[in-house]
């Protein structure tokens, strides 16, 4: 650190010097190139040292579970959330391929311990009562009697 306190004094004077140099001498390019060169040399001393420090970083044990937590939890959630967008997408076309639309549909999926994916519950909402009959019977038919299926009109 102490060689990085060094430099940037170094750095300061220079620029003092160069400063009151243009400032004592008149204008032309050679003082702008001199003054350039000496700022860049000092600036490239300056990296080099800042970059040849050794920087420890150290999380502790806590910290470093925390985040791991954080990140899997995080992870876990975007996971679960891409696969109901997939499953209503799914339901969505399997219901437009019989012919119906519904207004609404919600997937309700569980992420197992061994990390298998099982859909728990699907809500549908169609706008007329024959449409949620016959979206209830179809959704029933591919989805098994496993599957809570709850379907509802929106009262029109």
């Amino acid at each position: 650190m102490n060689t990085v306190l060094q430099n940037t004094a170094a750095v300061c004077v220079v620029l003092i010097a160069a400063e009151a140099v243009s400032r004592l001498c008149p204008e032309n390019a050679m003082i702008h190139f001199v003054r350039g060169l000496a700022v860049l040399a000092l600036l490239s001393s300056l990296v080099s040292s800042v970059f040849s420090l050794n920087w420890e970083i150290s999380l502790s044990r806590n910290t470093a579970e925390n985040t791991r937590e954080e990140l899997s939890g995080y992870i876990q959630e975007q996971t679960e959330w891409a696969v109901q967008a997939e499953t209503e997408r799914y339901l969505e076309g399997l219901l437009d391929a019989a012919g119906l639309r519904a207004e609404k549909i919600e997937a309700f999926t569980d992420i197992l311990d061994d990390s298998g994916i099982v859909l728990t519950k699907v809500n549908a909402v169609f706008p007329y009562e024959t449409d949620a009959q016959r979206g209830l019977v179809l959704l029933r038919n591919v989805l098994g009697d496993e599957i809570e299926l709850e379907v509802q009109t929106d009262g029109r």
